[in-house]
């Protein structure tokens, strides 16, 4: 009886914080984050206009590595449709609702099990670029409006990363025309674009076919895997840990990737692995400052480069990923050389 007393007061216990806890919290949800990104509206809108474009700066993408997303209807119009099923976030869709040019997107985001809610981002010209904001509304009943009182950790903290992924795609990946990129390499002093000779290299890999959505936290879970291999072996790596890019298809959002380390030769950790070679050949290389995770700026930019230069890219695409982030917290003193090989 003792016993049934002391869990029943628990449990009395549990249900008046439930109360207190949805009583003081918002039935309304209201969430807004803006970022000043140093270029003009009609560079960003296209980033921030297409579904498919967004799951390279959300945070809520790169986290979410089991995410699939299928893109319905004509992608960047009104009425196209994302649909994401993941057992870590759940299932729902994101419809566009109205478009502004180069002014303001709107959607509806519809979660399987939960309350619809609205989402815009707006775009402002102001000294210094275009402020950015993205803003999210939604209303619930009690007691389902707890998590309300946590928002601003959770989805405020996601669109703040977001937000500042996509200032570092625009502000590095500067489109425009090729006979313009003298005064583009000039605003971006943090560039240093080589033509070099890759050295040959062998590599032991874990090397996948994958949705694109789950590209993004790839290297995170695999790379550790395969360190491990090296450290139970007591084999010494030959360089930098590398993410080799074979396929990045964003119109079918099929990617096949492998995360890959410098050995001195052919290596069998086993069938989950692979050795990967490749050989000494000519190649654009670039020096990129910044997270892992916006190298794409850079890529856009070694484009634009080669396509100056009538060159040709022979994949794979390799990222080289000289800093590590356990020595150094500071994302923007990540060191990344990405090479695009050359015909």
């Amino acid at each position: 009886m003792k016993l049934l007393r002391t869990i029943g007061l628990l449990l009395l216990v549990l249900l008046i914080i439930v109360a207190v806890l949805a009583f003081i919290a918002p039935t309304q949800l209201n969430v807004e984050k803006s970022t000043v990104i140093n270029a003009p509206a009609n560079r960003i809108f296209p980033l921030v206009k297409s579904l498919k474009e967004r799951e390279a700066w959300s945070e809520w993408n790169r986290t979410l590595d089991d995410m699939t997303t299928e893109i319905i209807g004509t992608d960047g119009t009104v009425g196209a449709k994302a649909v994401w099923k993941s057992v870590k976030g759940g299932n729902g869709e994101q419809e566009i609702m109205a478009i502004t040019p180069n002014k303001q997107v709107d959607t509806k985001l519809r979660f399987e099990g939960r309350d619809d809610a609205d989402a815009s981002v707006i775009l402002e010209s102001v000294d210094g670029g275009t402020k950015v904001t993205w803003t999210l509304a939604s209303e619930t009943s009690r007691p389902f409006n707890i998590p309300f009182l946590f928002s601003d950790f959770g989805i405020g903290e996601s669109y703040t990363k977001s937000l500042g992924y996509l200032k570092e795609m625009t502000e590095g990946g500067r489109k425009g025309s090729a006979s313009s990129l003298k005064a583009k390499a000039a605003e971006q002093p943090k560039y240093n674009v080589q033509e070099v000779d890759f050295s040959g290299k062998t590599f032991a890999a874990i090397r996948k076919k994958m949705r694109m959505a789950q590209a993004y936290g790839f290297i995170k879970t695999e790379l550790p895997l395969l360190k491990l291999q090296f450290d139970k072996r007591e084999i010494t790596n030959e360089g930098n840990p590398c993410r080799l890019i074979y396929n990045w298809d964003e119109a079918k959002g099929n990617a096949e990737l492998a995360v890959a380390i410098p050995t001195e030769g052919v290596t069998n950790f086993g069938e989950d692995y692979s050795s990967i070679k490749l050989p000494s050949r000519k190649a654009v290389m670039m020096e990129y400052y910044g997270d892992h995770a916006t190298t794409k700026a850079a890529h856009n930019f070694i484009r634009l480069y080669m396509q100056d230069r009538g060159l040709k890219h022979v994949p794979p695409i390799v990222e080289e990923y000289v800093t590590d982030p356990e020595e150094e917290p500071n994302p923007a003193k990540w060191l990344t050389k990405v090479y695009f090989f050359t015909k």
